[in-house]
């Protein structure tokens, strides 16, 4: 469409009804017209006030994808972004439709448009996936290794625009057949350079099950995953909505053997059963004995996992019963609890859920939705449009649904508002900080419940090892020692734990062939045979103790930046309700990194006056040229959280109380140094009060706060009392 012309439209149209969101739905059956109802539709998105910003398009992944991305591109303007992601069936809310999969939708194309008055700065990235060797179903990459090279390549990345979580979402999409969700996701939370909400899905594959595809506003990618970050304009919120239709839970189950990359569970262990092979497990949970009946008794259930109290379904690809394994749309790590959940229909759910989403919010403009393929069936068709009466609505069903981790058999979205000061809340923004730390700490339990798992296993290697010394050095004084016994007593230790897929070790062939000897009694010798096998063991042993020390480094590391991500924009200090889980985290023990704090309480002075004199801009200028003199201050390790409009907390480990005094009258002494060049009708100042808290007994944020809130009353009056005369730091 010739550019001058979209402007007169656009104008025309704007001052008539200008609006932020418009969704349409393009047939591309009849290839003479597609182009004209194209042309109709981009004209429409002349209402979007200040024209688009984005266009999201969810196509069919059996459609000549590349052709439509192309076209679209020709006839948006230059300025807008575009995305469109394959699908394997388009959601759209249609006037006089009561179900969002309306009929024809596998034959067209879904076009969701969102205005510039809207959207403040949009972003697309796109990092490929390294899946060269699963693609092949083979694994050459160990999954730290895999998620460190995607880690690498976020971290690289130039993001145009600082990230809040408050007014920033990333939209992100990857390709369905990639199998690689889980580790795109521990990626994004490793590389910490994206403190906002993840809300998307995996796009849907073609008919062949070949391709799955997604084009960038540039070119067609596959294996790729793509991260749209929006930033909102003031006055609009976005809210994230997760339904999924699980009632209750039947059984859980630990994963002790586990192909995380390709998505596999082989061996499971129970408090009633012990470690047997996953499929053997759910045969006797529910008394079935052929493959058969086991398919059918599980139809009525999902697998899932427990994330901060909520649960998220992990939706069974097949059963291999040559390899006594299961096989999932998103995998299960080793020592991962593995849930066996009840559902039921889904209409019932998403109301109930809605209702409780849409408490003290006023009804949202538009929505995009993320949805399992298999609710498209007649058998699990739910029909609950009429709940976004007057709402754009667009969405697609694919191959995995993400809310801040993967997960499957779910509906996931995000809905947008435009919202008047306290019209807005929402208690999945304001729990953000926590959700985060949650999602991030999710893939360090994996680690850790891996680390339990290999000192189980060393446990197991040393206890052999003790009885074949003992043996030998005390012979008949404790009874002559049966080489099958100890064979025997290694073949559980394999057998329980696959060590060449946990440990990379190929001595495990040799062991087994080794032990295999020994039962069929081939050989003669076989005090010398054990005696090998010992030697093994201990190399075993060596291996299992080197990896432990590298996986609980890399767990205390991660640890270490579980930061909340929730920010005031501003100032970059982190915002109140971030600033209180992080204090609430410090005061509830010491631990290997921090054996005492102090904190401190601080309040500007005069920023009323400079707002009355100046306006709030320099209102700003002070608060961020306090904030920055802090931070220049502070150790990586510290903490400042913005805790009112001029107020702010502190939190300092291991620093000693007359340490922060210093510090705090040394930024005080900068700013009487600023108050002197500048001349200006106000004096930059701030009051404090300062708390040493050594663990010694009980304390809470609120308790805090109010201490050092005394203390700084009585710095305000001058009344100025010396710190604690502690240790030197």
């Amino acid at each position: 469409m010739n550019a001058n012309k979209f402007l007169e439209s656009k104008k025309n149209k704007e001052r008539s009804f200008p609006k932020d969101s418009y969704a349409a739905y393009w047939d591309i059956s009849e290839k003479s017209e597609k182009t004209e109802k194209l042309r109709e539709i981009v004209e429409e998105f002349s209402v979007l006030a200040g024209g688009p910003a984005l266009v999201l398009g969810f196509a069919p992944a059996d459609s000549d994808f590349t052709a439509v991305g192309q076209q679209l591109r020709r006839e948006l303007p230059e300025e807008t972004h575009l995305l469109v992601v394959s699908s394997e069936g388009g959601i759209y809310r249609q006037e006089g439709y009561a179900d969002l999969y309306c009929p024809g939708m596998t034959t067209g194309v879904i076009l969701h448009g969102f205005s510039r008055r809207m959207m403040r700065q949009v972003q697309i990235l796109s990092f490929p996936l390294p899946d060269d060797d699963i693609r092949k179903h083979q694994v050459d990459m160990r999954l730290e290794e895999r998620v460190d090279v995607l880690k690498k390549k976020l971290q690289q990345c130039h993001l145009e625009f600082p990230l809040n979580s408050q007014d920033t979402l990333a939209m992100t999409y990857m390709d369905g057949l990639s199998i690689c969700e889980n580790i795109a996701m521990q990626a994004v939370y490793e590389s910490q350079c994206f403190p906002c909400a993840f809300v998307g899905g995996s796009a849907g594959a073609d008919a062949a099950k070949r391709h799955s595809y997604i084009y960038d506003g540039q070119k067609t990618l596959e294996r790729s995953l793509i991260i749209c970050l929006i930033k909102l304009q003031p006055g609009y919120r976005f809210a994230a909505f997760n339904t999924n239709n699980i009632e209750s839970i039947l059984k859980e189950y630990t994963v002790i053997d586990a192909n995380s990359t390709l998505q596999t569970v082989y061996k499971v262990v129970d408090a009633e059963t012990g470690c047997q092979d996953v499929i053997a497990a759910l045969k006797k949970t529910f008394g079935c004995e052929s493959l058969v009946d086991l398919k059918r008794a599980l139809k009525p259930y999902v697998f899932g996992t427990e994330i901060g109290g909520r649960l998220y379904a992990r939706d069974m690809r097949h059963i291999e019963e040559s390899h006594n394994c299961l096989h999932f749309h998103c995998g299960f790590a080793m020592g991962e609890k593995i849930m066996l959940l009840k559902y039921n229909g889904l209409e019932q759910h998403v109301r109930e859920d809605w209702k409780r989403f849409m408490h003290k919010k006023t009804q949202p403009f538009a929505g995009i939705i993320f949805d399992c393929k298999i609710h498209r069936t007649e058998q699990k068709r739910a029909d609950f449009a009429d709940l976004f009466e007057g709402v754009d609505i667009s969405g697609f069903s694919g191959r995995g649904e993400i809310m801040g981790i993967p997960m499957n058999n779910s509906l996931a979205a995000v809905f947008f508002f435009k919202v008047a000061d306290g019209e807005f809340i929402d208690q999945g923004n304001d729990d953000f900080p926590v959700r985060y730390a949650e999602y991030k700490s999710y893939f360090t339990l994996r680690r850790l419940r891996h680390v339990q798992i290999v000192n189980d296993m060393e446990r197991k290697a040393q206890q052999i090892v003790r009885r074949n010394i003992l043996q030998q050095q005390c012979g008949d004084s404790v009874g002559k020692h049966d080489p099958a016994d100890v064979a025997e007593a290694f073949s559980q230790a394999l057998n329980e734990f696959n060590m060449e897929k946990i440990l990379g070790y190929t001595g495990e062939k040799k062991m087994r062939k080794i032990l295999a000897t020994i039962k069929n009694g081939g050989i003669d010798s076989r005090d010398g045979e054990i005696s090998t096998l010992v030697s093994y063991m201990q190399i075993m042993m060596d291996q299992l103790h080197a990896q432990r020390h590298m996986l609980e480094k890399q767990v205390r590391r991660m640890e270490r930046y579980i930061r909340i991500y929730a920010k005031d924009e501003l100032t970059n200090a982190y915002a109140r309700r971030s600033g209180y889980a992080i204090l609430r985290q410090l005061l509830g023990g010491p631990s290997d990194e921090v054996d005492f704090l102090t904190m401190a309480f601080v309040d500007l002075d005069n920023l009323k006056a400079a707002n009355d004199l100046y306006g709030h801009e320099e209102g700003d200028i002070y608060l961020k040229t306090v904030v920055d003199l802090l931070m220049a201050e502070l150790n990586d390790s510290d903490i400042i959280c913005r805790f009112g409009g001029d107020e702010f907390v502190l939190a300092l480990p291991n620093k000693f109380e007359e340490n922060a005094h210093t510090l705090l009258q040394k930024v005080n002494r900068q700013l009487a140094v600023i108050n002197a060049c500048q001349g200006k009708g106000y004096r930059m100042s701030f009051s404090f009060g300062t708390l040493f808290y050594d663990y010694s007994e009980p304390l809470d944020v609120e308790a805090a706060i109010k201490q050092m809130d005394s203390r700084m009353y009585n710095y305000k009056l001058g009344q100025i009392s010396e710190p604690d005369k502690k240790k030197k730091a």
